[in-house]
């Protein structure tokens, strides 16, 4: 008998006291659980098996046995299905919880982390909120790119020093005189589907790429991509291009079929070591792809429970859960001691940060910007913030130098202001906090909260007129290539910074590209923003501390850039 049935039957002695002994006859019993004397001696015996109850009987007719109930039904029937989750079986406990999502993403979170599923290595985590389409060429949020790192390859990429490494292209030249860049493919790659990957194929996904919005600045000066070879690339400049092969490891860029370019499906095909099995709004499976070009991964296969804030309650316990790192890999309760937790923490390659801007309705002038910052220095606002994750910027990027700033003159502001943001917990307090901040000068102040890609669409439409945009950055693993991608094709930047100085800063970056290798480029970009932030047009606010918990259950886990765990690596030895 299935143990969702048996617990049925236990249900039927709903009304017996729980550890108080009875006595019964086995008619009694059987009556209680609507069945014949032997079947319910049958089911007696199972459930005193399984630890339920206590039952002694006694020899002859209508003679009474004592029966002792030693479960409470709801925390028998939560432990049961704790055991269901455990072994991947997802739709017996939602069963045996009568399909109420709300403790069953609580129980979820308690049974987080790495366990053996019939020989298979499984990891199971819960997120608060629904992923996009995973799809490399629409903009993405920080966790669906990390996402991306694990479904996609690129050609090469890039360490965080600016080194770059094979990926899918295990050998790569620059040819300094005619503005080329050959790269040469591994044999016998295939995406996930089985489809061969080969130099045609990655030349007709960077020609679509070229036609996109999102890729015409970045490839403007891209005159020609060809396949000299099955499995060699050309790429030829109008320009010199000393770091083409560090751009081309961004996510973005992350080898796709070129069909996959027409449409917004979830159901996506990648190129990385691990394939998408299923995404919906409740949930995304990943399993790992055997015939990924690299290491093939630690575990077999990854679920990620998708639930709405207010449903996984259980993250009250945690602290910064679901804000910088949204979800909780663990192997028992949450409801821990700290000290028998371990603990690894990291402060984020990036910022919040605050942009003045210039399609606004009520435009600020440069004393007006310089003003308004002064009133919204980071420390100032913090006693308006509820969480202590938060550490005050002094430049866009944690590795940049202290930046000083010139006395500022008082200025009058307009009577009312308004802020863009998109649906992020933590920017929602930051623009609530600087409400109240204004607030207190005697300016009203209005939030509009849109989605992630809403935003974007608006910035690029040249269709956001806030007086303030409120946003963020957190760089990908290449940190070099990816600060610089945000330089030159953020929309929300390029439209609050208006048609001059976004011409100035592409320029500027187009120098950068033609005359310094990658290596060097976070210290060529620190004065750029540097001047931005002087010219009262960005202001950055904080830092975010990313925290990850896990238990000795889980070895070998690194804190990757995004927050989130080394998924390839992870492994359990029980």
């Amino acid at each position: 008998m299935s143990i969702l049935n048996l617990y049925r039957y236990y249900l039927r002695f709903d009304g017996y006291a729980i550890e108080q002994p009875i006595s019964a006859t086995l008619e009694d019993i059987a009556n209680r659980l609507c069945s014949s004397p032997r079947y319910a001696r049958v089911l007696l015996q199972q459930m005193q098996q399984q630890g339920w109850l206590s039952w002694q009987p006694k020899v002859g007719r209508n003679k009474r046995s004592t029966l002792c109930l030693l479960q409470d039904p709801e925390r028998l029937k939560e432990h049961l299905a704790s055991d269901c989750l455990l072994r991947g079986q997802y739709d017996k406990a939602l069963d045996l919880l009568e399909q109420d999502e709300q403790v069953f993403a609580q129980l979820l979170q308690q049974t987080s982390g790495a366990s053996m599923h019939e020989g298979r290595l499984h990891i199971q985590l819960t997120y608060r909120r629904p992923f996009q389409a995973l799809l490399p060429h629409h903009p993405q949020r920080n966790s669906e790119r990390f996402l991306l790192r694990q479904i996609y390859a690129c050609l090469v990429c890039c360490d965080a020093d600016g080194q770059v490494h094979p990926e899918l292209a295990h050998h790569w030249h620059y040819d300094a005189e005619n503005y080329q860049w050959c790269f040469y493919l591994r044999p016998e790659l295939t995406f996930h589907d089985g489809q061969m990957i080969d130099a045609q194929s990655v030349v007709d996904l960077f020609s679509h790429l070229k036609s996109l919005p999102n890729y015409q600045h970045e490839l403007a000066h891209l005159k020609r991509i060809s396949a000299p070879h099955p499995r060699e690339i050309l790429f030829e400049f109008t320009v010199p291009d000393q770091s083409f092969a560090g751009l081309i490891s961004g996510v973005s860029y992350s080898i796709q079929p070129v069909k996959q370019l027409q449409k917004t499906t979830t159901n996506v095909i990648g190129s990385g070591a691990f394939k998408v099995y299923n995404h919906s709004d409740k949930q995304l499976v990943l399993h790992a792809f055997n015939r990924y070009y690299g290491c093939r991964s630690l575990c077999d296969q990854i679920t990620i429970w998708l639930f709405d804030q207010d449903v996984t309650t259980a993250t009250d316990a945690i602290p910064h859960a679901g804000r910088s790192c949204q979800y909780y890999v663990s192997a028992e309760s949450p409801n821990m001691e700290n000290e028998q937790v371990n603990q690894f923490s990291r402060q984020e390659e990036g910022a919040i940060f605050l942009l003045n801007n210039h399609h606004a309705d009520t435009r600020l002038d440069s004393q007006q910007r310089q003003w308004l910052l002064n009133l919204l220095e980071p420390n100032s606002l913090r006693s308006n913030l509820v969480h202590s994750n938060l550490n005050p910027a002094d430049h866009l990027l944690p590795c940049w130098s202290k930046l000083s700033r010139l006395p500022v003159i008082k200025s009058d502001l307009p009577a009312s202001m308004t802020i863009a943001v998109y649906n992020y917990i933590t920017l929602t307090e930051c623009a609530e906090a600087i409400a109240k901040q204004l607030n207190g000068q005697g300016i009203e102040v209005t939030i509009n909260s849109y989605s992630y890609q809403e935003l974007l669409r608006k910035a690029q439409q040249g269709q956001l007129h806030e007086t303030l945009i409120l946003s963020s950055i957190n760089l990908d693993d290449n940190r070099h290539a990816s600060a610089y991608q945000f330089l030159y094709s953020n929309p929300l930047l390029h439209h609050a910074l208006g048609d001059t100085l976004s011409s100035w800063l592409r320029q500027s970056l187009a120098d950068i590209r033609a005359n310094v290798c990658i290596e060097q480029y976070l210290v060529v970009l620190e004065p750029l923003v540097a001047t931005l932030i002087h010219h009262g047009v960005l202001q950055p606010l904080y830092h975010e501390q990313q925290v990850l918990r896990f238990h000795d259950l889980i070895h070998n886990v690194a804190l990757t850039t995004w927050g989130w765990p080394e998924l390839k690596q992870v492994w359990t030895g029980s």
